[in-house]
């Protein structure tokens, strides 16, 4: 709360400072796009920045008064729209202390290069299903940029959504209403017992719609069988790493399923067989259901594999 509270008076001390001409200027997504805005490369600047534990590089055009036509060619109006952002600095020495960002939306970034054979070294790590019914399911021409504080929105939102599906299943289970989501009466039992004892869940999947400007809202809870396991974890990983590999990519999951895995699901089973199951002829489902088992092998369990 101070964090939010501190963001809001820098924001209000700026806005006073703009009658007294503040400077601003434009910030770009990617150094190309400063440089295509003002076609010369000496006035687009880069500053490193850490946040959130980790760096990020941020893109500058040059600082402009906007009352002054003499600046005409550093406006945003005179430009072609590629800014995602606009800097603004305090009058004189002050400026320092008052600089505020206008945080960017996500961005939807073109890929300048696709990955030569790309199919090919997805195929080498287990990614088979990039084609579904002849049609490619897998993308690589564009990806979402992000900022560290739609990532930390985005992030905040899912716990407090999961928090709030848990609650709904106390609910549930302490009113009797099994049978209202159509859960087999044969079932009930066994439910209610699996809630009491606190078993440990491995993983969902929330589907958000988000536009980077609004709260994210939710449209679906895959808590059953969510798929899009194995790609969200391993292969975009791998990805950016062949594109850029200086980025920053909000992607925790293989550790994250690997800890829970290990310090739940393992202590929990304690001996007993654990079952991974999967319709085998639908290779989305069956390579999920892969992809966990091999993550319980890197967290000690110990595997069988029994063909049907």
């Amino acid at each position: 709360m101070k964090k939010s509270k501190a963001i809001t008076l820098v924001l209000i001390t700026s806005s006073l400072f703009l009658g007294c001409e503040d400077k601003v200027r434009n910030q770009y997504g990617s150094w190309d796009d400063c440089v295509k805005d003002y076609q010369d490369p000496s006035k687009c600047e880069t500053e490193t920045v850490h946040s959130s534990g980790s760096y990020h590089t941020r893109y500058y055009g040059p600082w402009y008064r906007p009352s002054r036509s003499s600046d005409y060619l550093s406006k945003p109006s005179s430009l072609t729209g590629r800014a995602i952002g606009v800097i603004r600095g305090g009058f004189g020495g002050s400026g320092a202390h008052v600089a505020s960002w206008v945080t960017p939306a996500m961005i939807r970034q073109p890929v300048p290069f696709i990955r030569k054979d790309w199919q090919k070294k997805v195929e080498e790590i287990g990614f088979h299903f990039y084609e579904i019914d002849g049609l490619l399911y897998r993308d690589e021409s564009v990806y979402y940029q992000f900022s560290s504080e739609e990532v930390d929105k985005i992030e905040a939102v899912t716990e407090t959504l999961y928090s709030m599906c848990l609650e709904l299943v106390e609910y549930v289970i302490r009113d009797n209403l099994l049978e209202s989501f159509a859960i087999p009466e044969q079932f009930h039992d066994y439910a209610r017992s699996s809630w009491k004892r606190k078993e440990p869940s491995i993983y969902g999947r929330f589907d958000l719609w988000y536009d980077g400007k609004g709260e994210p809202r939710l449209l679906e809870f895959n808590a059953d069988t969510p798929t899009a396991l194995f790609e969200a974890s391993v292969i975009q990983y791998y990805w950016l790493q062949d594109f850029d590999a200086s980025k920053d990519q909000f992607n925790s999951i293989h550790e994250k399923l690997l800890e829970v895995i290990q310090k739940k699901i393992h202590r929990y089973v304690n001996g007993d067989t654990f079952y991974f199951s999967s319709v085998k002829e639908t290779l989305e489902d069956y390579t999920t259901a892969e992809y966990l088992r091999d993550v319980a092998i890197q967290a000690g369990m110990i595997m069988t594999t029994k063909g049907s």
